[in-house]
Order: C-alpha cells, then structure tokens, then sequence
C-alpha cells in the first residue's frame, strides 16, 4: 500500500480538452508483486502501448498524460507475476466530466475469464462486485480525482479501496491468479454484465485463435 500511494503522490495530472462522449480519463495504471513494480502505462507517449489489446471502441486521444475513455471502450493487457506473492493494482482516473448513469471500471480476470473483479466507479459511488455482479462491497467518493486501489493476496483476500475510502475488504473466495487488467467505460448501467463479462470472453477467443496460428 506505500508503494501504491509513494508513486501515486509523483504523478502530475494534466487538464485536456475531451470529446462530448467521454466517461473518465485514465492518467495512470501500475501493477506491483510483493510491492516491487512490473507493470505500467503512464499514457504519456502518444500512443497505447503494445501490452494493450483494444478489445471494443475507440479509447483516446493520448493527450498530455490521460488516455479518454467513452462508453463501450475496453482495454486488456496481461499481468505476469508470481501466483504466490500479493498483487497489487492501482490506477488513477479523472472522473470530473462523469455524468449520472456514467460508469467506468477496473477488472481483474483470472486464467479462467468467467472469473473476475471489478471495482466499478460511478458519479461519486464506487462498488466491488465478483462474477456474480452482485455488490460485494459499495462506497462514496469526492472530487474530479479517483485512486482506485486494488489488492488480491496470495491466500484470496481481495480490497478495494478509492481515495483512501474501503469499499471491500475479505476473501471473495475460489478465484485464483488474476491473468489480465481490463479497463472499460460502461455506456449505461444496463451493459454492465456484457462490457465486463461478455467482451472479456470475446478477446479470450480472439487471443487463443492468435496464440494457435502463431
């Protein structure tokens, strides 16, 4: 968790002109093993990079240090890291354009893609949820700035925490090594299920088709 708020409080957040359709701005992402970092995208060269599969939508402009996010946008990238060791996930998103019914998140996926958690941010609510999407944990938050934070110990316990507020912590029990990151923003709170769960099986085909080819 000091890792997690140490590399935060360096970040710099940049002001950007948006498109109307724009849910949040994602100006960070990191994943850290045991608290030493090993992924990372500061969105800050233009351009996404390789670790990225646009799975749905358009995400973007890269302007000043923020990737726009707009509803029906989702991104996947892979987490390599040691299963035994404690995963640590954070990002931060400027939220100050969000709109009632706007909704964005940050996924976990594990190996087996109808797993997963997500931490789902709303206008000034945010809530964990599992596979079921039923809440397993909901908070408020203030201002035009979200630090997401997500922890999945080695022995299962997940947390979920935004500006310092908790919205769950203890053992949601049988998910496993997180595989991917996804990042997405929802169009309206009636997709949610399909955006997370639907898509993500979708890239899931699409990466084991490329995998058999190469």
């Amino acid at each position: 968790m000091r890792t997690i708020l140490s590399v935060l409080s360096l970040v710099t957040i940049c002001t950007t002109a948006a498109r109307a359709d724009r849910v949040a701005a994602v100006d960070l992402i990191f994943a850290t093993s045991n608290g030493t970092p090993f992924f990372g995208d500061h969105f800050d060269n233009g351009v996404l990079e390789p670790i990225w599969d646009v799975v749905a939508g358009s995400p973007g402009p890269e302007t000043g240090t923020t990737l726009d996010l707009h509803g029906g946008d989702l991104l996947l990238a892979p987490l390599s890291y040691d299963p035994q060791t404690d995963l640590a996930v954070a990002s931060m998103l400027d939220v100050s354009g969000m709109q009632p019914g706007d909704l964005a998140a940050v996924v976990l996926y594990g190996a087996n893609r109808g797993d997963i958690l997500a931490f789902i941010l709303g206008n000034g609510t945010a809530f964990a949820t599992d596979e079921t999407f039923a809440p397993l944990g909901v908070t408020s938050y203030v201002g035009e700035l979200a630090v997401v934070e997500l922890n999945y110990d080695a022995d299962g316990t997940f947390r979920a925490i935004v500006n310092g507020s908790s919205a769950f912590d203890g053992i949601p029990g049988g998910f496993g090594p997180v595989s991917e990151v996804g990042l997405l923003a929802i169009p309206e709170p009636a997709t949610v299920t399909f955006m997370i769960v639907g898509l993500g099986l979708s890239a899931l085909r699409r990466r084991r088709s490329t995998n058999e080819r190469g």
